[in-house]
């Protein structure tokens, strides 16, 4: 998963952001895909959200990782 990414929001309703896919590989099923919520491409509002990515194997084993998106407001004085 990405780190932490920090972003700058136009206004107070936030900005969408993209973020590079992470990926999944398991030994015995080889790529995994993965998701992650909130997806990227998605708005993120003012302030700190965490991104949970999970994957799980064929056989149900599930792995997850988190990072954080960090949105401020560019211009705080106007809405």
């Amino acid at each position: 998963v990405p780190d932490t990414i920090v972003v700058e929001a136009p206004s107070h309703v936030g900005t969408k952001v993209s973020y590079r896919e992470p990926t999944a590989f398991d030994a015995i099923d080889g790529p995994r895909p993965v998701i992650c919520v909130p997806p990227s491409g998605s708005r993120f509002p003012i302030g700190k959200t965490t991104v949970t990515c999970t994957s799980s194997d064929r056989h149900g084993h599930t792995s997850q990782a988190r990072f954080v998106v960090s949105v401020a407001n560019r211009n705080p004085g106007r809405g």
